[in-house]
């Protein structure tokens, strides 16, 4: 089974907005995000929120296919987010995951065949880090197996994630795709009024 963790409890300083719950094709970034995960084949995802943030926490809630949990201290960074998703998963008693992957909520230009390329090639190489590369870079979501997941608890906050990668650089595999939506992270109004661009007709 995959597992997904969503970090969503950032600040959005350069955004000035909430990204989770911006407009995205006649839904939210969140909610799109979710989708396609699921899509994509991901079995659970887990969107991780900031203490105060009701009115994400409402709108996960009223989802079937998401679970919310919370980070108390998102100014952390969001390696804390991860780990909040993660001791909520290794808390579930019906917890079976082979898989963990992590994309920030701010990558809604995905694609579900992204998601679903990951997945097959863990089930092939179910040892290895993988990371999707666009034109040489990489980008999200990252898959990580299940048996490594523990080894984030151990990892400095302010290096974050990149820790486990630059660690295990031998056992990562770089996936390479045709999905710019890898790399297309909604950082400030430009990105975000650029991503919607790229979506019309």
């Amino acid at each position: 089974m995959a597992v997904c963790i969503v970090p969503a409890a950032g600040s959005s300083r350069r955004m000035g907005l909430a990204k989770a719950l911006l407009p995205w094709r006649g839904t939210t970034v969140v909610e799109t995000l979710i989708s396609t995960l699921r899509r994509g084949g991901v079995e659970r995802v887990v969107v991780v929120t900031a203490p105060g943030d009701s009115e994400l926490q409402d709108l996960l809630a009223a989802r079937a296919d998401a679970n919310v949990t919370v980070n108390p201290e998102p100014s952390d960074g969001m390696l804390s987010s991860i780990l909040a998703g993660l001791r909520t998963e290794l808390g579930r008693p019906d917890s079976s995951a082979s898989a963990l992957l992590i994309c920030p909520v701010d990558h809604p230009l995905v694609s579900s065949d992204t998601v679903a390329l990951l997945l097959s090639r863990h089930r092939s190489s179910a040892r290895h880090l993988l990371v999707p590369s666009y034109q040489g870079r990489r980008g999200h979501p990252v898959l990580i197996p299940w048996p490594l997941a523990g080894e984030l608890e151990g990892l400095d906050l302010d290096r974050g994630l990149r820790q486990l990668f630059e660690d295990r650089e031998p056992a990562v595999i770089e996936v390479p795709v045709s999905d710019p939506g890898v790399i297309a992270n909604l950082n400030t109004p430009e990105d975000y009024a650029a991503a919607l661009a790229s979506l019309a007709p």
